[in-house]
């Protein structure tokens, strides 16, 4: 991307600058990133000067993807953004997403029950006490329908937060309530959770892990 005059004239006066810098103390700590990757004292064009722009880098949304995934990224739009959001009955959590959107949520996480999470069936005798009390509940087609009454699915991203064991059948409630409300499951946005170690490590440990 630099032609060798160029990189060497950069060389020169790194070598400079390095010297100064050498003359200086730094903290005492690790530079690292999050993922534990050693961070330089200072990058140039040295660091790049083997790299092909339209190859190694390209423009966004386009192949490797380096810029980000959309060609307009944030001039586009902003990133979704959701609270995580959920209590009751479908219909009382149904009224706070229509709060939210309308003052400008970008995205519906829900917030669902211990039961819907765990796949439990509410009727279990025990079970009643826990129906609604850390989140909303999903256990029929019915409370998809109540918990998205009003609500342009097409337009808005939906994230279902379960546990892997129950995402199949959650999400399988909302394609098809969908589908009955006359939208093209193509038209849906949104994830669902089928990450097996928020189990083992983060939720019950004690339980599920091997």
């Amino acid at each position: 991307m630099f032609d060798k005059s160029y990189i060497e004239k950069v060389r020169e006066e790194k070598e400079k600058w390095e010297k100064l810098y050498e003359s200086l103390k730094e903290r005492d700590i690790k530079f690292v990133t999050d993922s534990d990757i050693p961070i330089k004292k200072l990058y140039t064009p040295l660091d790049v000067k083997d790299k092909d722009y339209m190859t190694d880098i390209s423009f966004p949304g386009m192949a490797p993807y380096t810029r980000g995934v959309y060609p307009s990224m944030y001039r586009g739009r902003l990133w979704t953004m959701r609270l995580f959001s959920g209590h009751g009955t479908p219909e009382e959590t149904n009224k706070r997403w229509k709060f939210l959107y309308k003052n400008g949520e970008t995205g519906f996480s829900a917030a669902v029950d211990a039961l819907t999470f765990n796949g439990i069936d509410p009727t279990e005798p025990d079970a009643a006490p826990e129906v609604g009390t850390s989140g909303v509940p999903l256990y029929c087609i019915d409370s998809l329908f109540a918990l998205t009454e009003d609500i342009p699915i097409d337009k808005i991203s939906v994230a279902l937060v379960v546990e892997p064991f129950t995402s199949a059948p959650v999400c399988a409630m909302y394609f098809n309530m969908a589908k009955m409300r006359g939208y093209d499951i193509k038209q849906l946005m949104g994830t669902t959770q089928n990450d097996i170690l928020t189990m083992t490590v983060g939720y019950i440990p004690y339980k599920n892990s091997p």
